[in-house]
């Protein structure tokens, strides 16, 4: 008798695990592949946000600066003119007069100009402007009409007496507000450099959130192959 067995398994049936195989194989890589890509293509995307955020708060930091820092030299050369109106003589005297005037305006136009720059920037409005407007008027006034009017006419003790009186009082409030300002502008940029911090921590975490998904569909789709 033949004891001999026939096999099942033909040629052709090999062909077709072999091939089954293989297209597995080839899915997972292409997974792998498609996944890789993709978290390349989110961490490109986030780089160039991060990068743009970076420099919009760099240009944002020196036009904010340059302008408070304008509207405080203007500040400090109003006040260092008025006494020089008062320690001039004859045409002396109308040059120093002409110089205020001429810092008077500019403080003015570094005010608008700073809350130019602030809503170019920020979009928001910003209120202690308003106040420092209303100090302003408040100096202007006393000194034009009270210090100012002592100084031309070289009545010293009159000088003396306006600018310790309401001069110095509404200088001193003039002086606060800036300091205000100052405050509101750092706090503002500092929020900046949190909110850029916070997208930058945002972005690790969806990079490697993206990466372990990634890892865990290859893993389950290569349990999938295995059995």
């Amino acid at each position: 008798p033949n004891n001999s067995t026939t096999s099942t398994t033909g040629p052709s049936t090999t062909r077709s695990k072999r091939s089954s195989i293989a297209t597995k194989i080839l899915g997972l890589v292409a997974l792998s592949v498609l996944f890789s890509v993709a978290s390349g293509i989110f961490a490109v995307i986030q780089l160039r946000v991060l990068s743009q955020d970076v420099s919009d708060l760099a240009d944002d930091q020196v036009a904010i600066t340059e302008a408070l820092t304008g509207t405080q030299d203007a500040l400090w050369k109003v006040r260092m003119t008025v006494p020089l109106v008062a320690a001039y003589e004859g045409e002396g005297k109308d040059e120093q007069l002409a110089a205020l005037n001429k810092a008077a305006t500019e403080f003015e136009a570094s005010i608008d100009n700073f809350e130019s720059v602030w809503q170019e920037r920020f979009g928001i409005s910003i209120p202690v402007l308003e106040t420092l407007r209303t100090d302003w008027k408040a100096y202007h006034d006393v000194v034009w009409e009270e210090v100012i009017g002592a100084a031309m006419k070289d009545d010293r003790e009159a000088f003396a007496a306006a600018r310790a009186a309401g001069a110095a009082d509404r200088g001193g409030a003039l002086v606060e507000t800036v300091s205000e300002l100052n405050k509101v502008v750092a706090e503002r940029l500092a929020s900046q450099v949190t909110e850029a911090k916070a997208t930058a921590n945002s972005a690790t975490v969806m990079t490697i959130v993206l990466v372990i998904a990634g890892a865990i569909l290859a893993s389950v789709f290569g349990w999938f192959i295995a059995g």
